[in-house]
């Protein structure tokens, strides 16, 4: 990905950006008063009938309330906030940027609140690899520092391979991730995983050496670093499944989805003609901040489309060719 260049200030970016940002209003950072302060995120999340604690400032349920309202308003969403719930959704199409929009989002929570600890949740290897590249590449890191001063430092969860000594160890990059402190200022640590390592024995099983001189678990040690979270395809991680199990047990302080589909949940009511009881599907938003569909993103010129001509020929009736028009 060597090369290519970044369009700037991108409204629809910029505002999705922002949305989120928001959503934080009158949050203050506040270290974390443990031995291990230097390697925790400054800001402590805790759902609690009074709203949401951070340490010992208390962002009420009513501001955090009142903070998604005014995103929903001003991004014309209808859809109840739930204050109950440490998930934000930023719903935007495919083609329009969304690795860019949750880098750059990375970046600001770090300016602006001292988060210096995410994770990064894909479902698959192939868009693992794609993410990676995007922010190892040159221009990315070239175009972030430019703006903030700063790189992202990447710990890549992957499979062990067999180790032939008779001791077991946490894998390396979580490790790293959970060992790197707020001394490295030049740096943001971020975390990659996919749903497949997520659901792995290596994450769930007990190593001989431990974090923090405690944490022999992969999934104590990171949650103990209290990490803001970004889950990238939503729709593939359905709050009912195993998978959204165990991302729990990495005690995210919040979680961004981005994505243009969200999973599905049933809804139970009962026909007022028939006196049964039906089940309809609906999306299983949580605090949907901001939208850009794929008609907005189309009527925007934000997606490209493509313009299809079908080439028929007098011989061989089976023969076609298709010439596409990208505008």
């Amino acid at each position: 990905m060597k090369g290519f260049n970044f369009e700037k200030n991108l409204s629809h970016q910029e505002n999705a950006v922002k949305s989120s940002l928001a959503v934080f209003d009158g949050l203050q950072p506040h270290d974390v008063l443990v031995l291990e302060q230097q390697f925790i995120n400054p800001v402590y999340n805790k759902i609690e009938k009074q709203g949401i604690v951070f340490n010992n400032i208390i962002l009420s349920a009513r501001q955090y309330s009142n903070n998604i309202k005014a995103r929903q308003a001003e991004n014309k969403i209808n859809e109840k906030p739930n204050v109950q719930s440490n998930i934000i959704d930023i719903m935007m199409e495919t083609g329009t940027g969304k690795t860019y929009t949750y880098t750059k989002t990375i970046f600001e929570l770090n300016k602006n609140y001292g988060i210096f600890k995410f994770i990064v949740v894909v479902p698959t290897l192939s868009i693992k690899a794609g993410t990676i590249d995007f922010l190892k590449s040159d221009s990315s890191r070239e175009h972030f520092k430019e703006q903030y001063g700063k790189t992202l430092h990447l710990h890549i969860v992957e499979s062990l391979k067999n180790n032939k000594s008779k001791k077991s160890f946490i894998p390396p990059a979580v490790t790293s991730f959970v060992n790197t402190g707020s001394f490295a200022k030049n740096s943001i640590q971020v975390m990659i995983i996919n749903a497949g390592m997520i659901n792995s024995e290596t994450m769930q099983k007990s190593f001989d050496k431990g974090l923090f001189d405690k944490y022999t678990v992969p999934f104590d040690a990171v949650g103990a670093t209290k990490p803001f979270m970004i889950i990238d395809e939503p729709h593939k991680f359905g709050t009912s499944t195993k998978t959204w199990e165990n991302i729990q047990k990495m005690k995210p302080q919040f979680i961004l989805r981005y994505g243009a589909t969200f999973p599905d949940k049933e809804v139970k009511h009962k026909n007022p003609l028939t006196n049964k009881i039906e089940t309809t599907y609906t999306k299983d938003y949580h605090n949907l901040i901001y939208t850009l569909t794929a008609v907005d993103a189309f009527n925007n010129n934000l997606v490209k489309g493509i313009i299809g001509h079908i080439t028929e020929f007098e011989s061989g009736k089976n023969a076609v060719v298709i010439n596409r028009l990208v505008i």
